[in-house]
């Protein structure tokens, strides 16, 4: 057990250094209690609290030294001096009304500090909580991704349906990015022209009303979807149609689905969604190998990666997957 040390703390000042105080306690008390107009606020008692002086100082002949017992004994007069020649006031003067006013404002002040500071605590709390609470909200969406793709696989590797060998079609904007032979992808023009013409193929391909597998790849720059689109093993029920586009964001997607709604009335069609989740890292190292007027500024690829929204199962996918680099 912790042993409390209960002993007052020794008051090391001279005398001369406590009679300083007390002279300067009973100034600044007598004008307070002139100020309001209220003979209570200076007293010996008073006085004595504020410099912190034992009062038997000023009522006995406590020392030894006389001349010293004289001066604390000058405090005591004074005291009872002002005390009888003060005239009380029932009306405060504009003074005392200020430092009221003023003494309300300081209560009011150290009020808001302590609130504000345990609101400060409180809303570090309440951060950690929703941090913790985002971070297992998102391995739960992994999660409920990855029992969805698993399940999906195996009913269709259960399903006896006919077998269909054409080439997947890839709608790329990237790939009418070239102008004279120059990739431009910092050409607004350019770029609004490839996204205009990619989403004219992808509608004309639904116009031929076959039953269609639409793979969506959601990914940032240098994450590995163009490599994915021509290595995979896509399913061979339906015929394939790869969107090999950035598609950050759940905006972004949506703007396939609108196209795809105008179809899916007539045809069948299925949408999964590729999501690679790369690091960061990664990306640097691969956007640092690209040709020149490929390579994307730290800056732009940076700003890509943090725009990017994982996909989750509340969108409109029939399937996600989910492409995972170390």
């Amino acid at each position: 057990m912790t042993k409390i040390d209960t002993k007052k703390k020794r008051d090391t000042r001279t005398h001369d250094e406590k009679i300083t105080a007390l002279r300067d306690a009973f100034e600044r008390l007598k004008a307070r209690a002139s100020a309001l107009g209220n003979l209570n606020e200076c007293s010996i008692r008073k006085v004595c609290e504020k410099a912190n002086v034992s009062n038997s100082y000023l009522h006995t002949a406590r020392l030894k030294d006389e001349a010293i017992n004289k001066r604390y004994h000058s405090v005591k007069d004074d005291i009872v001096k002002f005390r009888k020649t003060f005239k009380d006031s029932t009306t405060q003067s504009e003074l005392g009304l200020a430092i009221v006013a003023k003494e309300t404002m300081e209560t009011e002040r150290d009020e808001a500090h302590v609130q504000f500071r345990a609101s400060r605590k409180e809303i570090s709390g309440l951060k950690n909580r929703l941090k913790i609470a985002n971070d297992k909200l998102q391995a739960q969406n992994y999660l409920a991704v990855d029992i969805a793709h698993s399940n999906l696989q195996s009913q269709n590797n259960q399903k006896n349906q006919f077998s269909i060998t054409s080439e997947p079609r890839v709608v790329s904007p990237d790939a009418h990015l070239y102008k004279d032979g120059n990739y431009s992808y910092t050409n607004p023009n350019i770029r609004d022209a490839a996204w205009r013409t990619a989403r004219h193929e992808f509608e004309e391909f639904l116009k031929r009303k076959l039953p269609t597998r639409v793979y969506v790849l959601v990914g940032a720059p240098c994450s590995g979807k163009s490599y994915w689109s021509k290595q995979s093993n896509y399913y061979n029920d339906m015929h394939t149609l790869v969107v090999d586009a950035t598609n950050l964001t759940k905006s972004d997607r949506t703007r396939w689905f609108s196209l795809i709604y105008k179809h899916k009335h007539q045809i069948d069609i299925k949408v999964c969604a590729v999501f690679f989740d790369t690091p960061y890292v990664v990306l640097m190292e691969r956007n640092n190998k690209r040709p020149p007027d490929k390579r994307l500024s730290d800056e732009d690829l940076q700003d890509k990666f943090n725009n990017l929204e994982p996909v989750d199962v509340f969108e409109d996918f029939d399937e996600i997957m989910v492409v995972r680099h170390g």
